[in-house]
């Protein structure tokens, strides 16, 4: 299941990405958050693609960094990690 893999959170923040730049409608987002077939071109394209890697690490950490910033305000001190 594509759900358990390492690299299934970094493919959710960059279908958010590409969605916030009205990329796709959010029918097409509920499709590809569990299109097998997708999530395996992400995972091919991160891992034979360094420009397209440094995207999405990129990605990443900007969500990281707002959620750590969220729970802060937000007064949840949980640490997050990845």
């Amino acid at each position: 299941m594509i759900k358990t893999h390492r690299l299934y959170k970094f493919y959710i923040n960059y279908l958010d990405y590409k969605r916030q730049l009205s990329r796709f409608s959010e029918g097409a987002y509920s499709l590809l958050k569990i299109s097998e077939s997708a999530f395996n071109d992400f995972v091919y394209d991160y891992e034979n693609n360094p420009n397209f890697k440094k995207l999405i690490d990129d990605i990443r950490i900007s969500e990281v960094r707002d959620e750590k910033i969220s729970d802060l305000l937000n007064g949840n001190n949980r640490r997050i990690s990845d």
